[in-house]
């Protein structure tokens, strides 16, 4: 179906009125802004140039904006904060509500309109800023979000301590889609279920003894699952074992996972590993 057309003013008319009334009706819930560091984890700023309504008045951001606040770690949202004449931006934890009559999203009981991003904000990083038609959307069930998908590999041998879990250590990123994995930590930037996959090779030296190697799935610094390889060496000898680990999780907006492992044998070492997390409803 075609649009419409609004109004069909012309030179010369006086209805002045009349013509303001029109604009003024149809920039409700105006919202032409855009961030800086949209494409990594740095924190953002109103984009110079950004336009958008709140509560009937137009605002323009002349030049990039710092976003003040200090937010949790967490879900993070961006909210505007209008007063006569200007306008300013704070980082908030705290979700919005839709306003239909202002056509925007807005803090409860007051004018403050936030604008249509979200993030997850994990110590000093800004992870995953996304428009709300793509994130939010999850919320809302719409769910029109592009998959999640992080891999990362180990080509580097990494010493353990002795009976102690060790967090693995991870060389290079292959996949990720949502700037979610840093520091040998996935944070999650969608709820959702996730499969989450990893595996090891491991090399110790020891005397004859039944020998095992754990591996580890860590969720919010807590193990939520394991998995062990063991064998029994006959003689004393370089021994190499390949724990493997899957497990499906229910995981909210900043929840971490991280890999473990653990050995108690002579010359504890992790040689290779892939570690894989992908979002599958």
């Amino acid at each position: 179906m075609a649009g419409t057309k609004i109004n069909d003013y012309g030179v010369g008319d006086v209805d002045l009125t009349s013509l303001m009334e029109t604009v003024d009706d149809q920039r409700t819930g105006f919202h032409a802004v855009s961030l800086t560091n949209y494409g990594n984890t740095t924190v953002p700023a109103i984009a110079a140039g950004s336009k958008i309504e709140v509560n009937g008045a137009l605002f323009e951001f002349g030049s990039d904006e710092t976003i003040t606040g200090s937010p949790s770690n967490g879900t993070v949202y961006i909210k505007t904060v209008p007063s006569v004449s200007s306008i300013t931006a704070e980082f908030t934890n705290t979700p919005p509500t839709w306003d239909d009559e202002k056509q925007g999203w807005y803090e409860s009981a007051t004018n403050n309109r936030y604008l249509n991003f979200i993030m997850t904000k994990s110590g000093s990083n800004y992870i995953g800023k996304e428009y709300f038609s793509d994130r939010y959307a999850d919320i809302i069930g719409a769910g029109n979000g592009k998959t999640v998908i992080m891999q990362a590999i180990k080509t580097s041998t990494q010493v353990i301590a002795d009976a102690v879990n060790t967090k693995i250590t991870w060389d290079s990123e292959q996949i990720d889609t949502h700037s979610a994995f840093s520091s040998n930590t996935f944070t999650c930037p969608k709820p959702g279920y996730y499969q989450i996959n990893s595996h090891i090779a491991y090399r110790e030296t020891t005397v004859a003894t039944t020998r095992a190697c754990f591996i580890f799935i860590y969720k919010n610094g807590s193990p939520v699952s394991e998995n062990a390889f063991s064998v029994y060496i006959t003689t004393s000898s370089s021994t190499r074992m390949g724990p493997s680990i899957s497990h499906i999780l229910d995981l909210d907006y900043g929840d971490t996972i991280e890999i473990y492992a653990y050995g108690n044998g002579n010359e504890r070492e992790v040689l290779k590993g892939l570690f894989s997390v992908v979002r599958i409803t």
